[in-house]
């Protein structure tokens, strides 16, 4: 096997998106119910589907709030890690050293990169929920609007 491919197959198995995404649908195993409607079921879905709309654009604001707060946490982490490396080391590190070897180099920078882009995942996962919801409301409305012709 190569290097390469040894490196993709750690990415996979570090952040992978199916997890995250499978562990999201666990939590709210009702989506696939509620996304699916038939001339029987759209009245009831018609009227919750502003509710579980509306849940999950809070439940995306949520997530990337908790995106915001990691990004505040690396910046100021890289910020701290920057100054430690270029003022507060024996070793004389210039400005690129330090931001292109040493700063990305840094276990705490790449753990914090991953959940970043495991926090990324969900907020994405978030949107696509919010996004087929509203999507659904149109097209309910477009069934009706096609079942009265």
């Amino acid at each position: 096997m190569s290097d390469e491919q040894k490196m993709m197959d750690k990415v996979k198995e570090d952040i992978n998106e199916d997890l995250i995404i499978k562990a999201i649908m666990l939590e709210y195993p009702e989506i696939y119910n509620m996304l699916e409607f038939t001339e029987y079921t759209i009245k009831e879905k018609l009227e919750k589907n502003a509710w579980w709309y509306q849940n999950f654009r809070l439940l995306s604001i949520r997530e990337k709030r908790k995106l915001s707060q990691l990004n505040i946490i690396y910046d100021e982490y890289v910020g701290k890690l920057y100054h430690k490396l270029r003022f507060e080391n024996d070793i004389n590190i210039s400005k690129v050293e330090a931001t292109n070897f040493y700063i990305p180099a840094d276990e705490k920078v790449v753990e914090l990169k991953k959940l970043m882009m495991k926090q990324s995942i969900r907020v994405e996962t978030f949107d696509a929920i919010k996004d087929a919801f509203k999507q659904q409301g149109y097209n309910m409305t477009q069934f009706i609007k096609n079942l009265d012709l």
